[in-house]
């Protein structure tokens, strides 16, 4: 619920809603709720306290088995997002870069549909956007 109220520009529901999954019992839950709260306290300009909710969801991880660890990309995009939102264009498109990477290198439909769109740099910006192959911005990243 969280991802869907974010993708649809509600990051002040989206951080209420990813407070829930903070309180599940499970640390996978956990992690997915302070994974979420970093990036709707990002949409709302609040880098301080998505680095905090990016060190919560990294103590998470500690309790997940490490063959879980290495599908998860959430805490490595939380870290670029802030970097880009710190301006700090290298490290964060590298990170970035290697999101993309991992996703697509996963087996399973995010694989599948990984080569279909991919993070490249705006012209004349330090920002990034996904487009697919053609050059044409991804359908699902279009607010429409």
């Amino acid at each position: 619920m969280p991802e869907f109220l974010l993708e649809r520009g509600r990051p002040q529901e989206a951080l209420a809603a990813s407070q829930e999954l903070v309180k599940c019992r499970w640390a996978m839950g956990r992690f997915a709720g302070h994974s979420l709260a970093g990036r709707a306290l990002l949409a709302l300009d609040r880098i301080e306290d998505a680095r905090s909710e990016l060190a919560l969801a990294e103590q998470e991880m500690e309790h997940l088995p490490a063959q879980v660890i290495k599908s998860l990309q959430d805490t490595v995009m939380l870290r670029a997002e802030i970097m880009l939102r710190e301006k700090n264009w290298d490290k964060g498109n590298v990170l970035m870069q290697q999101v993309e990477e991992q996703v697509v290198a996963v087996p399973g439909p995010d694989a599948w549909s990984g080569p279909s769109c991919s993070l490249i740099p705006l012209p004349g910006s330090h920002e990034i956007s996904a487009t697919g192959p053609s050059g044409v911005h991804c359908a699902e990243d279009d607010p429409a």
